[in-house]
């Protein structure tokens, strides 16, 4: 049933002032510099999961499609790599590699490495095998082992060395490196026991200690721990039975923080776990640049996804900066798994709009499971997905098209890359009504515009050196990332999502909002170059939570207070609030007590909500010129975001929103009538201004755009 929504407007007035007021005289973004490697056949590309010896049947129509479809880059996944360097076996690599010669000799391949040794292969598996928090050992090799990573860079050399030197040499367009957990870098097995207790983990980190801290006095007054020395020092061990991480009941407190200097070992030790995943990056990185430049694709940095403070994709800039890959990218997002299916807002993982500001470029894997299975065939028993309780396949051609439309839409605005993917070898593009929504209008379209630069009109903003102070591990997290990234998806106007230190060097564009994740950390120097830059623009500015309460040279209140201009207090309550005056009927927020919980007792701030007790939960005042907004519950939702944005938004209720110079991309995440307001300076065809769409969930629309 479609649901006529009657609206007064777009306008959200406050004291006679609206949020989100338009600027005028924004500069354009420095245009970014994406790898061009991807471009010659669109941004589209297609991975088979060939690995799979029961499935490989849907492999040759499949591939035809795509290539018939005018795909020129092939991703797929070679059968194994041989481990031992002096007696290599090269002929399950080279049959790899002749399917593909086999079936069209014009076509390029990416093969992904994963580097994942048989168990039992050599003593130094079994010596550096992960061990759990009760001593028993697991199957997988530690990260932490030296000989691991010597080993697999022998292989790596060794590999690459024969592909560079055979038939196959000029086919390869680009080399994929994938390690630990499903191959994305995720510490094996964290979120259920937490750290990795073997002894090569613990000499690792020993040694990163030494090079952490200039001395072992340092070190002890960072720990709290006098008379400590680095050379001593052991993993953390969790105590309060937060693995594996869950839910926490409502009537436990969610502990936001790690208590300092007591808890200073698990924010070392989680960024241990980072480093040592940009070592391994780095180091393999390198022993494909000495025998060939071509790119390197790597999946990492899930910022807004992974759980802990351990998840190992926090240091996603270090790999941006210097120059180590050409490509990196992630799934579309699981969190719930609902969002990324027809209907959901498709979110990415990671803060995909930095990537560009550095000459990366991002690549979206959209691997739902679609309409078609072909006969015959086997789900593997690592398929995971059909566990989940919000796991379907689409129902029809239809539902398939609405969801590649969502997903494609997203990598044209955001000028990134993206390939489709049949994870299980199902056949789940082997139908020729898929590829003819890349053929057709609509693929042509968002070819055009996808090498142009984007400029959102909110830029959310994300801080990796935040995230290791967090002791959270599910309740928090759940509400302050995923729940908050999927919600600003669909506020109604064009989004972008970026790192905080690109923010601070000036790297990410001027917008007419920002909305900054998790500011919790920031030192005297950072603060100054936050506000610097927020005085000078003049944008809307929203902030979640507690911002500054962990900053060095004062935290708690005076941190948040020095941060954001409000008054604050804090307590340990409930979370939970209701919208008041411009919020009026809006309902949002988590479940649990948390500690700390901000509350806004600022008499010069007019109120956006309350909790149940009583207290500002939300406020919005004006500092340093700009307009500034403070809620400082967690758990948001799309129509919260959306109310805040005011006229910024594009729509008249919660949608997703791409927008260029010349084209408009609506999707609906509700069934009904939506009012869609053409950006400053533009119009639609006919010189509308606003145009009226009827749409049902999942569906959308692309606006041609024209200069008013």
């Amino acid at each position: 049933m479609r649901v006529l929504l009657l609206v007064s407007g777009f306008v959200v007035s406050m004291s006679g002032w609206v949020i989100g007021d338009p600027g005028s005289g924004f500069p354009e973004p420095e245009k970014p510099k994406p790898a061009a490697q991807a471009r010659d056949s669109g941004f589209l590309m297609f991975f088979q999961n060939t690995a799979l010896t029961d499935n490989r049947f849907t492999f040759a129509p499949q591939f035809r499609l795509a290539e018939d479809s005018g795909i020129k880059r092939f991703v797929f996944q070679l059968s194994g790599i041989p481990w031992n360097a002096e007696v290599s076996n090269w002929e399950a690599v080279d049959q790899d590699f002749a399917r593909y010669r086999n079936e069209n000799p014009g076509v390029s391949v990416a093969p992904r490495l994963l580097f994942e040794p048989p168990v039992g292969l050599a003593e130094w598996i079994k010596a550096g095998a992960v061990v759990n928090s009760k001593g028993e050992r697991s199957g997988q090799v530690s990260p932490s082992s030296p000989d691991f990573l010597v080993h697999t860079k022998t292989a790596l050399g060794s590999l690459v060395r024969h592909i560079e030197a055979g038939p196959n040499a000029d086919r390869v367009w680009a080399y994929y490196l994938a390690g630990l957990e499903t191959g994305e870098w995720i510490p094996w097995n964290y979120r259920k026991q937490g750290a990795d207790y073997s002894a090569v983990s613990r000499d690792g980190f020993r040694e990163w200690l030494g090079k952490r801290y200039a001395s072992d006095e340092a070190f002890a007054a960072a720990w709290g721990k006098p008379g400590i020395r680095r050379d001593a020092a052991g993993i953390p061990v969790d105590s309060e039975g937060r693995f594996p991480m869950h839910p926490l009941p409502s009537d436990q407190p969610i502990i936001s923080f790690y208590s300092l200097p007591e808890e200073q070992d698990w924010v070392d030790y989680s960024e241990y776990v980072s480093d040592l995943n940009v070592r391994w990056i780095r180091e393999l990185s390198e022993v494909v640049r000495k025998e060939t430049s071509k790119p390197i694709i790597t999946f990492y940095g899930y910022i807004f996804e992974l759980l802990g403070s351990m998840s190992g994709h926090l240091k996603a800039r270090e790999l941006l900066k210097e120059g180590t890959v050409q490509f990196l990218g992630g799934p579309v997002s699981y969190w719930p798994y609902t969002e990324r299916l027809t209907g959901g807002v498709g979110a990415p993982m990671g803060a995909v709009d930095s990537l560009a500001l550095h000459g990366v470029t991002y690549i979206t894997e959209d691997d739902a499971q679609t309409h078609v299975t072909m006969p015959g065939i086997k789900v593997p028993a690592w398929y995971w997905d059909v566990s989940d309780s919000g796991h379907r396949a689409m129902k029809n051609a239809e539902e398939t098209d609405n969801l590649h439309r969502r997903n494609l839409a997203f990598t044209a605005f955001h000028g990134t890359t993206t390939w489709w993917m049949d994870l299980i070898g199902a056949g789940w593009f082997s139908e020729q009504s898929t590829w003819d929504l890349w053929t057709g209008e609509f693929g042509q379209a968002l070819r055009s515009i996808n090498a142009l630069p984007y400029r959102p009109t909110l830029a959310v903003i994300a801080d990796e050196e935040s995230r290791l102070y967090e002791k959270w591990s599910y309740s928090g997290f759940e509400e302050t990332y995923p729940v908050l990234r999927n919600a600003a998806m669909a506020c109604g106007a064009p989004v972008g999502f970026y790192y905080l230190d690109d923010f601070l060097e000036g790297r990410v564009p001027q917008c007419e909002a920002y909305l900054f994740v998790n500011a919790w950390r920031l030192s005297p120097e950072r603060l100054d170059k936050l506000k610097a830059r927020l005085s000078k623009e003049k944008a809307t500015v929203i902030w979640q939570y507690a911002p500054g309460y962990l900053n060095p040279a004062g935290g708690g209140v005076a941190g948040v207070k020095a941060t954001t201009g409000f008054d604050v207090e804090v307590d340990e309550g409930r979370l939970g609030s209701k919208g008041v005056g411009p919020c009026d009927g809006l309902s949002f927020g988590g479940k649990n007590l948390i500690k700390p919980r901000i509350l806004i007792p600022d008499q010069e701030a007019e109120p956006l909500a309350r909790y149940a007790t009583g207290e500002l939960s939300a406020a919005v005042k004006t500092v340093s010129g700009h307009r500034n907004i403070l809620v400082a519950d967690i758990g948001w939702t799309s129509d919260l975001i959306h109310r805040l944005m005011g006229n910024l938004a594009y729509t008249d209720r919660p949608a997703v929103v791409q927008c260029s110079d010349r084209l408009l991309y609506v999707y609906a995440v509700r069934d009904g009538v939506l009012r869609i307001k053409a950006p400053a300076g533009k119009t639609f065809p006919g010189g509308e201004v606003v145009k009226t769409v009827d749409l049902a969930r999942g569906e959308s629309r692309l606006l041609e755009l024209k200069p008013k």
